[in-house]
């Protein structure tokens, strides 16, 4: 029983099975495309031991070069399988045409695949703030025809494309950017999908929008409390990805020294914009307090920018609180001693009006007794 040819992921690997007996050869339509510089991998399967020759445009393909074939002979279901796999690296528009395999005891049995390069002619920027850009990928080799079922679009680091800076040229296949931000700094992608018989061939050319690293600014200090855990963002834009270095005290930080102290990178929605981006300190002591860099690097230039960290003591927000009881004490203490001193004199001006009268009636009596003396 024959059983037709499978094309697999991305229509860059065949499956080709040969029956016993005299098959009748049915090919898929749809060709093999690969995107230049790539690797052509096509796989060869006949249902018996046996040997597997390959060719190109009729020609015999042998080992070597840019060709690389393998072979493998196995029992499956009580029988024997041979598989055979060719891969043709860095392929050109050379490489293009028809490939068969065959029995090599039965030539005539042949199955065969039509292969297409694309080859795409890219233009990389620079990024400067402020300013515009253009980026590029042509398409090299396609006939009329195949422009036609073409279908292109632009995206970003694999997402679509939704920059207001940035215009789609597709008629020349062109991303034009203008009042260019750090952030727009990155790999852009022009997605080819073919139209073919019952599916699509999707062909994937990165372009770069290159750029020196672009750090966001840290606040001018933070101030943390002993034992407390320091996390530190250092977000960057540039392209080449940039790699963060930590530092403290323009001392890089050995990270394997101190196991309290760890790095990872930091992503955007689940994308790494910057390697190392993470600066985490578990269980912050006094001499932690420092001056922390971030300093970023890539192919294109540097950046940093500096924080200044704080470490107090864990009381140290009791203090304030104890001073204020403390004064609060003190005032009750004085507030206190005042009305004491103020009532026991109040005592006193309220004895001294009796003993004046006291003493007034006193005097009356003596006065009273002189005039009855004769």
């Amino acid at each position: 029983m024959l059983q037709r040819p499978i094309l697999a992921t991305l229509g860059v690997l065949l499956q080709i099975w040969i029956a016993t007996g005299q098959p009748t050869i049915t090919p898929d339509k749809n060709p093999v495309r690969v995107l230049a510089p790539g690797t052509i991998n096509l796989t060869c399967k006949v249902k018996r031991e046996t040997d597997i020759v390959w060719e190109h445009g009729g020609n015999r393909i042998t080992e070597g070069g840019k060709y690389n074939i393998s072979i493998l002979k196995k029992s499956v279901g009580g029988g024997m399988e041979s598989t055979s796999t060719l891969r043709v690296v860095n392929p050109t528009s050379d490489d293009e045409g028809q490939y068969s395999c065959y029995d090599e005891n039965s030539p005539g049995e042949k199955e065969t695949k039509i292969v297409k390069v694309l080859q795409v002619e890219t233009t990389n920027a620079n990024l400067t703030i402020g300013g515009s850009a253009i980026l590029r990928c042509e398409p090299q080799n396609l006939d009329p025809a195949e422009i036609s079922e073409l279908h292109f679009k632009w995206t970003y680091n694999g997402q679509n494309l939704e920059n207001p800076r940035a215009t789609e040229h597709k008629e020349n296949y062109t991303l034009e950017f203008n009042n260019l931000e750090p952030k727009d700094a990155g790999q852009y992608e022009c997605n080819f999908n073919f139209k073919e018989v019952m599916t699509f061939t999707h062909l994937v050319q990165p372009v770069n929008l290159n750029a020196p690293p672009f750090v966001e600014k840290f606040e001018k200090s933070k101030n943390m409390v002993q034992g407390d855990k320091l996390k530190l963002k250092c977000v960057v834009h540039g392209h080449p990805m940039p790699e963060v270095v930590w530092k403290r005290d323009d001392q890089e930080i050995d990270y394997d020294s101190d196991k309290r102290i760890s790095v990872e990178d930091l992503e955007k929605d689940g994308v790494i914009i910057s390697k190392n981006g993470i600066l985490t300190i578990f269980e912050l002591q006094f001499e932690d307090r420092a001056v922390y860099k971030c300093e970023a690097n890539n192919t294109f230039g540097t950046d940093n920018s500096t924080i200044l960290v704080r470490v107090k003591d864990k009381l140290a927000a009791l203090w304030p609180f104890l001073g204020i009881v403390a004064e609060v004490a003190i005032l009750c203490l004085i507030i206190f001693i005042y009305e004491k001193k103020r009532s026991k004199e109040s005592d006193d001006e309220e004895d001294a009006p009796l003993q004046k009268t006291a003493n007034a009636q006193d005097h009356k009596g003596k006065d009273e007794v002189r005039q009855r003396k004769p």
